[in-house]
């Protein structure tokens, strides 16, 4: 656990939390985290929660490197690749995403595409597997430096 701020807390949809360097006066922060099935936060390129594997590559402009599924931080994007979203971070600040399948669609065929894309391995976005079960964003990192 540590100390931050949760704005709009009430609102699923809104909800932010911001976890502060200082954390006495709450300014300058660390990190701000933003996680769930929706949310009207994106950044100035338009990612977002909810926003899937299909849609970040067109808004990233290429292909980019993503860990597998199965394990606690799986579908952490690892790199941009040089692509769109890399170079609209300010100065400062990194954007890290996650991604994983709709549990909705779950069935045998997408426990299979799954079984391909699995582990602590990095993949490319383009990777057939992953083409396929498009997964979707699940939660925003905005990473402030020190």
């Amino acid at each position: 656990m540590n100390p931050g701020t949760a704005l709009f807390a009430g609102r699923v949809d809104e909800r932010v939390e911001i976890f502060w360097k200082d954390k006495e006066a709450k300014r300058n922060p660390d990190w701000i985290n933003i996680q769930g099935g929706t949310s009207r936060w994106r950044s100035p390129d338009g990612v977002t929660l909810g926003t899937d594997l299909l849609t970040l590559e067109k808004l990233n402009g290429r292909a980019f490197r993503l860990l597998g599924f199965g394990y606690d931080g799986e579908g952490v994007v690892t790199s941009w690749a040089g692509g769109k979203v890399d170079a609209a971070t300010a100065r400062g600040c990194k954007l890290k995403v996650w991604l994983m399948p709709r549990a909705s669609e779950r069935n045998l065929a997408t426990q299979k595409l799954e079984s391909e894309v699995v582990g602590t391995r990095e993949y490319s976005s383009g990777h057939p597997a992953m083409q396929r079960l498009n997964p979707r964003i699940y939660q925003l990192l905005l990473l402030y430096e020190q």
